[in-house]
């Protein structure tokens, strides 16, 4: 059987590969912060925001940031913009913490900065705060960049505020929840002792209507849904 090989024994290998080539000093350092990445996020958050300014990729032979990333630091699209989008989040509201990454305090962790970035706008050109209001903004300030919050906890206290749903989001739940109800019952009716066959039948039948008629309506109203989250 061919052993595994993880990720960081690749980029170990071509750490060693091109140094012996004599490769840009800049594109071993990328290397080594993406073996380091799960530890220190914020030095690849770093380095991969300066190098989408520098466009030092283009010398290594790569049309763009993200092919560059997702061929030799096995770091897809989606990873990119969450670490750059965090990045310039902790620049403009909490530079502090690029001060003190080398201390013992509590660092946040990617997620929780990427919550709080999207909240923000961070990961929108224009980067404008997403109409959360300011004492709203504040306390999520502070349990991202100084209680070190974990994303779990900052879901449970601010997503009600911050991703109000829409009158289209509820009706979308009730059709929902009442499908699972019905399917439920559906296939319950069989071992529910005194009803007669005929009743069960009939029942049955009218659920399986029911169903069906939620099961046509649910993509319209899931479209409604994600209109209104849109707008």
């Amino acid at each position: 059987m061919t052993p595994l090989v993880s990720a960081t024994d690749t980029l170990g290998q071509r750490v060693m590969d091109l140094q012996s080539d004599g490769a840009d000093p800049l594109r071993i350092e990328l290397l080594h912060r993406a073996r380091r990445f799960k530890r220190s996020w914020i030095e690849m958050a770093e380095a991969l925001t300066q190098l989408r300014v520098s466009r030092a990729y283009e010398g290594w032979g790569y049309a763009d940031l993200y092919g560059y990333c997702n061929d030799e630091l096995l770091i897809k699209k989606r990873t990119v913009d969450k670490l750059t989008g965090s990045y310039r989040a902790i620049e403009r509201h909490a530079p502090q913490i690029l001060d003190a990454a080398n201390d013992d305090s509590p660092m946040p962790s990617i997620d929780a900065v990427d919550y709080f970035a999207r909240a923000m706008g961070e990961h929108r050109d224009d980067a404008e705060p997403a109409g959360a209001a300011r004492t709203v903004v504040d306390e999520l300030q502070r349990a991202v960049f100084e209680q070190a919050q974990p994303l779990s906890v900052l879901r449970k206290q601010f997503n009600d505020v911050l991703y109000p749903k829409s009158p289209a989001d509820d009706a979308l739940a009730v059709m929902q929840r009442a499908n699972s109800a019905a399917q439920r019952l559906c296939n319950l009716l069989p071992d529910i002792e005194g009803i007669g066959r005929d009743r069960v039948s009939e029942v049955g039948a009218a659920l399986d209507a029911f169903i069906r008629d939620l099961e046509s309506l649910i993509p319209e109203a899931r479209d409604r849904a994600e209109q209104a989250r849109a707008s």
